[in-house]
């Protein structure tokens, strides 16, 4: 028999807890194990319960649907669905312990997988995350601001730095910040909390975010180096998810001449280009290579310098009218720049290659991909046209 949700060791792995619910027949239901004739676990049928709009009828002491996906509001229930849900769902208070228990992997922002966290998988192409990095020694944050997530960031927690931050374009007038605290991941160095990241204090932090993360110290007495964005501010459009950048996740070490010249030239090429012609959903990945250089501080290696700064975008609903040096960059293209003083131009390239030059830069095996299906778009043209668009 499984035992009541632990709330300790199983939510840090954040593995699905194992979890007893007893029904009003007394029949106990484990999360993980029961399911239900169609197949669907306990966790899946609370999906569908929000999916299809169920509520409880308290005089029936039953399940009843208000309608389902694709159907209008007061579709009828059939037969099927009114056996499922009677005989097999719980009444309200029961679901209790059952959200107990997920309610930590809802709200937790370093997980195992993105698929993890409602809404994390938004911020990657088809939701699924770039392919091909192997390192287990890397953390997965799923960037949380003001209880809802972000965007993602594949983190470095030796090296104190992102190794990549994928995020959706928000259309946007390029107008920069005006004052946004910079943040930290407590969830980096414990599970506690609502998952949320946090602003520094002014006081004292403790030695055990330090050792995860990079803080406001790495960067204090640097001078060659600014704090480069992977999800740039302007590429977001609401006061939150502008915010939401503002975290030393999200941030690498750029030399100053790099970051306020041909780097940020290019976000705002970019910002004109996906707002003028990207006609749905833009997905852009930004990350970094490293060479070993790192910023010290007190004679210890802190924070990893990178060597090259690459990044991105898919999209696959475009102008197809746009003019032809517009529609050469569509559905998807890729930049790669030195973090350099000098020779620091951005280069151009389609994605596939500059996935060629990261299969030898990256810490990364041969089936690096990151787009899935190399964001192929779906052509309108019947395939004897498609070498027309």
């Amino acid at each position: 028999m499984a035992e009541p949700c632990n709330q300790g060791e199983k939510q840090a792995e954040l593995s699905v807890p194992e979890c007893t619910v007893r029904g009003r027949d007394g029949r106990s239901s484990q999360t993980t194990g029961k399911k239900s004739p169609g197949g669907e676990s306990l966790i899946e049928m609370m999906i569908l319960l929000r999916a299809r709009k169920v509520i409880w009828d308290t005089d029936k002491d039953t399940w009843l649907m208000s309608g389902s996906i694709g159907d209008p509001p007061e579709a009828p229930v059939g037969e099927t669905e009114e056996t499922f849900f009677t005989t097999n769902m719980l009444a309200p208070s029961a679901f209790l312990p059952l959200l107990a228990c997920l309610l930590p992997l809802m709200l937790a922002s370093v997980v195992q997988d993105f698929n993890h966290i409602e809404r994390c998988k938004d911020s990657l192409y088809m939701g699924t995350p770039p392919r091909g990095f192997t390192d287990t020694k890397l953390r997965r944050i799923c960037q949380r601001y003001a209880d809802r997530p972000r965007f993602v960031t594949l983190y470095d927690p030796q090296k104190r730095i992102p190794v990549y931050s994928a995020y959706t374009f928000k259309k946007t007038e390029g107008d920069r910040r005006v004052d946004y605290p910079w943040m930290f991941e407590p969830q980096l160095a414990e599970v506690d909390g609502n998952g949320n990241m946090q602003a520094f204090p002014t006081g004292y932090l403790h030695m055990k975010f330090e050792d995860s993360q990079a803080v406001l110290d790495d960067y204090s007495d640097v001078v060659l180096y600014e704090r480069g964005h992977l999800n740039p501010d302007q590429h977001q459009s609401t006061p939150h998810d502008r915010a939401a950048t503002y975290t030393l996740t999200n941030v690498v070490p750029e030399m100053r001449e790099f970051n306020i010249g041909p780097w940020r030239e290019y976000e705002e090429r970019i910002r004109i280009r996906l707002n003028n012609f990207c006609r749905g959903t833009a997905y852009i990945v930004t990350g970094v290579t490293t060479r070993g250089n790192m910023i010290r501080r007190n004679n210890q290696d802190r924070v990893a310098i990178p060597e090259d700064v690459w990044s991105a975008y898919c999209c696959t609903e475009y102008d197809r009218n746009a003019p032809h040096d517009v529609r050469i960059h569509f559905p998807s293209y890729g930049v790669l720049a030195k973090n350099a003083k000098e020779g620091n131009s951005v280069h151009e390239m389609p994605v596939q290659e500059l996935e060629i030059f990261l299969k030898s830069n990256l810490d990364v095996d041969q089936n690096l991909q990151i787009f899935y299906d190399n964001c192929i778009s779906p052509s309108p043209l019947p395939l004897y046209l498609q070498h027309t668009i």
